[in-house]
């Protein structure tokens, strides 16, 4: 379906939620708002999906059933795998929809976040869409967390353009082409994470129109637990072997070439608090360590160990 205006489009906005039922009654009541705004002509429905094994979101989806301007549909696959809720999303989410909506249950839409997908749908006849997730620091976080890279993980792109990487966190998806492509989230993946990334390498070779929408942002706040040094450290190390994982399943790397990276990405690590220093710049020890870490996690990951990813 194309050439309509974006605010005709009937659209699913599917989030897949695991015990975090606090930030989905938050996102529920955004969502609803956003959508009434932005999608004012349209048809737009909400479906929760929750992986968690004992069905804990749907007493939260009840109670906010009579109390917001939206349709909202509940469905508990109960595995505590991630590819199998998603995949639970994409098949039930394309149904009497042109459009399917993907976020995280930890991300907080800005204004303009849905409207900015379907006009980046609309205008390139897109069949995905990415919009830009940014992680952003709580107010009661440390210093450090912000003044240091550990928040600059996701790359943005030219609006309309054609990105490299992408993530379920905020992306838009045309039903049509989801229903003949069937590209779907490998299980290998369920629970090791990274299966967002596959999806997009595999969407790529199934031959999909992938766009960005650089207005279309989401915030994914940093605090509690992900604002400890320990977790951060961590989410470093595994995020170095869980691109060995995700290599394993696109091929794009050989291993020799992954080990070289690893190498490289340790000795980055290990010299970054000199280098600032030459150049009389704080020396940011605590970058320099998860940095160092991300490199051997990644060579790690080379050697055939593989992590499970932790939710917070």
């Amino acid at each position: 379906m194309t050439g309509a205006e974006p605010s005709q489009y009937a659209v699913t906005v599917a989030v897949c939620t695991f015990r975090r039922n606090d930030l989905l009654t938050s996102l529920v009541q955004t969502v609803a708002a956003l959508a009434a705004n932005e999608v004012p002509d349209g048809a737009v429905r909400l479906l929760i999906v929750d992986d968690s094994p004992e069905s804990g979101a749907a007493e939260v989806v009840d109670n906010l059933r009579h109390n917001v301007a939206i349709t909202l549909d509940y469905f508990a696959s109960a595995a505590a795998d991630i590819s199998i809720a998603r995949n639970h999303a994409l098949q039930l989410g394309a149904v009497a929809s042109d459009f399917l909506a993907c976020l995280d249950d930890d991300c907080v839409p800005n204004p303009g976040w849905l409207r900015e997908l379907l006009r980046i749908a609309d205008a390139n006849t897109a069949d995905v869409v990415v919009g830009h997730r940014q992680f952003v620091a709580a107010p009661n976080a440390p210093r450090w967390l912000s003044e240091q890279p550990f928040l600059a993980e996701n790359l943005h792109y030219v609006d309309g353009s054609v990105p490299t990487h992408g993530n379920t966190a905020n992306m838009l998806v045309r039903s049509s082409w989801l229903q003949s492509s069937r590209v779907r989230f490998r299980s290998e993946m369920g629970t090791a994470g990274g299966e967002d990334m596959v999806f997009f390498s595999d969407a790529a070779n199934a031959g999909a129109n992938i766009r960005f929408a650089a207005n279309s942002i989401c915030d994914e706040p940093c605090g509690g637990k992900r604002a400890t040094l320990r977790y951060q450290l961590w989410r470093q190390f595994w995020l170095g072997n869980n691109e060995a994982v995700i290599n394993a399943m696109t091929h794009h790397v050989t291993r020799l070439r992954l080990a070289a990276r690893a190498s490289k990405r340790i000795l980055a690590g290990a010299t970054h608090p000199l280098r600032r220093l030459l150049r009389r710049q704080a020396p940011q020890w605590r970058w320099a360590v998860a940095l160092t870490g991300s490199g051997v996690g990644l060579l790690v990951g080379v050697a055939g160990v593989h992590l499970r990813h932790r939710s917070f």
